[in-house]
């Protein structure tokens, strides 16, 4: 991943907010673990801030990478950086990456994700789970002088529409504690639904990352997939950034 406004990196940056924010209703050896392996980009710049996909299993190998000198140094945790288990961040100290694309490498063991950018084949393991989808965007001039390129300048102002999607295999007599409240089938998608507007309301000064603004639009039940047992509900939020190069 680079740390730049592209929009993979928009949609990639949303998956994590919500990955690290939001309590997933299974817990870690229930929701099962698999390796995992994810590059980031070096920027050459002191202080670098690298974020997680997925979270790593509690004790599970953790290594981190650098390519330096045509080969894979290993790089050492306090030494040359520090991981924050909370915000799933790697945050460089005393060591700065040199500035490529893909130079750093994580190498760990990871619980498997509940929060996707697609919709994955049906798995009764993967629910409750939630997809964010990337729907309409448009573009506004930012008001902030003509910029001489738009690599480098601030560029528009970018308004994205998302879509998340909660979804629950029913399943009659199984219940949650999510919360530390006993929940069930729509219970619990509604709670789901419940944190994630939590969590996007909540965290908007100092909006994170390199966000504008983001606000949820609306909130609706949908009853097309519960023929087949699923229960869904699906939110839609703006999401605002500058789209340049800066």
């Amino acid at each position: 991943m680079q740390n730049s406004l592209a929009l993979p990196n928009i949609s990639y940056m949303l998956r994590h907010f919500l990955t690290r924010s939001v309590t997933d209703p299974l817990a870690e050896t229930s929701r099962g673990y698999s390796d995992f392996t994810q590059y980031f980009s070096g920027t050459g710049a002191a202080g670098q801030i690298n974020y997680l996909e997925r979270r790593p299993t509690t004790g599970g190998r953790f290594l981190v990478y650098v390519y330096v000198g045509g080969a894979w140094v290993l790089k050492a945790l306090t030494t040359d950086y520090t991981f924050d288990s909370t915000l799933l961040t790697i945050n460089w100290g005393s060591y700065t990456p040199p500035s490529g694309t893909d130079n750093i490498k994580l190498d760990y063991q990871a619980i498997k994700q509940w929060i996707f950018d697609d919709h994955p084949i049906q798995n009764v393991s993967s629910y409750p789970r939630m997809t964010v989808l990337e729907m309409v965007g448009t573009n506004t001039p930012s008001g902030q002088g003509i910029y001489g390129s738009y690599d480098t300048g601030p560029g528009d102002v970018k308004l994205q529409r998302y879509k998340i999607i909660i979804r629950y295999r029913k399943a009659d007599n199984i219940e949650f504690i999510y919360k530390s409240v006993h929940r069930k089938n729509y219970e619990l998608v509604l709670a789901i639904s419940e944190e994630v507007e939590h969590a996007l309301n909540t965290n908007k000064v100092p909006m994170f990352w390199k966000f504008i603004e983001w606000k949820v639009i609306s909130n609706q039940r949908i009853t097309s997939e519960e023929d087949s047992g699923i229960l869904r509900r699906d939110m839609d939020i703006d999401v605002q950034y500058y789209r340049g190069g800066a």
